[in-house]
């Protein structure tokens, strides 16, 4: 299954599949029609995924607009109420999608850390939860911290026994030299 399924007219391929690649970075599984296996039809398996997606993203552009199949797509995600318009084009969204929010990316050359992305990212992770390279980094951040203190915690006690032993070895250094000025002290009494 995937998380996101995307939806553009394929003379969009230059701005979908950078798309695509940013949202797989960010570690959601992301369906386009890159991927018809063999002996099966396009509209059996977009059926197929369209229907398992969390999410759908359709890239609204001068051309995509004017795709039935896009904008069958398009509704698929609206009735589900997992939809996600996003503009690759300074156009006008088709009828039964003006009300709805869309993320401007356009003119997004598929840099990661470009603000429109990460807003982008950032509304996905309402609908999907957040990404899964996020929620990794997270964990790793916390075994990072957890190991921190733990070696922390295993310096400070090092340094206890260390201190210990220390102390003893004084205490004992003391109590030699205390045995030794009472052995001396015996012997000149003994004299």
């Amino acid at each position: 299954m995937s998380d996101i399924f995307i939806s553009y007219a394929s003379e969009d391929l230059r701005q979908a599949e950078p798309l695509a690649h940013a949202l797989q970075a960010q570690g959601w599984k992301v369906w386009w029609d890159r991927s018809i296996p063999t002996g099966k039809t396009f509209e059996q398996v977009i059926d197929q995924e369209i229907t398992k997606a969390r999410c759908v993203i359709v890239l609204w552009s001068a051309i995509s607009i004017q795709k039935n199949w896009v904008l069958e797509e398009a509704a698929e995600g609206r009735d589900r109420s997992i939809l996600a318009p996003v503009f690759i084009d300074d156009v006008r969204p088709p009828r039964g999608f003006r009300r709805f929010q869309a993320a401007n990316l356009v003119g997004w050359a598929g840099e990661e850390t470009a603000p429109s992305f990460l807003g982008l990212v950032n509304d996905l992770a309402s609908i999907l939860g957040p990404p899964p390279r996020v929620e990794q980094d997270r964990q790793r951040q916390a075994e990072v911290e957890a190991n921190r203190k733990t070696e922390e915690e295993e310096a400070r006690r090092q340094a206890e026994v260390e201190a210990e032993a220390e102390r003893k070895a004084k205490q004992e250094e003391q109590r030699r030299a205390e045995a030794e000025a009472n052995r001396k002290a015996e012997e000149e009494e003994a004299r």
